[in-house]
């Protein structure tokens, strides 16, 4: 299983690259953000891409990762990847699916999200996966 993984860094001083961007803990300084691929069960980092800090977003750390994961064999390919909703989107899911690669994404809860949800709740029927 491969885990994505996007981490805002504060940078302190002046920093190659770094600009104000997405940052919660210190709204206003300069970031990078790394969009880091993780092999889940041994928790060995496969690569991590250092972008500006405005480059937070999936859509900037994804081709990368494409990239990588089309210069491996086959049989070297990860099982499935899992991600949190900032990956959760149609073209991260279509690239998943033009290379047989399943996967797991967070949804948002929007509302159209939650409405649908409770529509498939009161259909019944719930069965266990495992």
């Amino acid at each position: 299983m491969l885990d994505i993984d996007t981490t805002v860094k504060t940078v302190f001083g002046h920093q190659e690259g770094a600009e104000v961007g997405y940052n919660p803990h210190k709204p206003g300084r300069p970031t990078h953000a790394c969009h880091t691929y993780w092999i889940a069960r041994l928790r060995l980092c496969l690569d991590v891409e250092v972008r500006p800090g405005k480059q937070s977003s999936s859509s900037h750390g994804m081709p990368a990762l494409w990239e990588l994961i089309d210069s491996l064999p086959l049989e070297c390919r990860p099982h499935g990847i899992r991600g949190d909703c900032n990956h959760g989107n149609e073209a991260n899911m279509v690239e998943c699916e033009k290379r047989g690669i399943p996967y797991l994404f967070k949804l948002r809860q929007t509302a159209k999200v939650k409405n649908l949800i409770s529509l498939l709740e009161q259909k019944g029927g719930w069965v266990d996966c495992a």
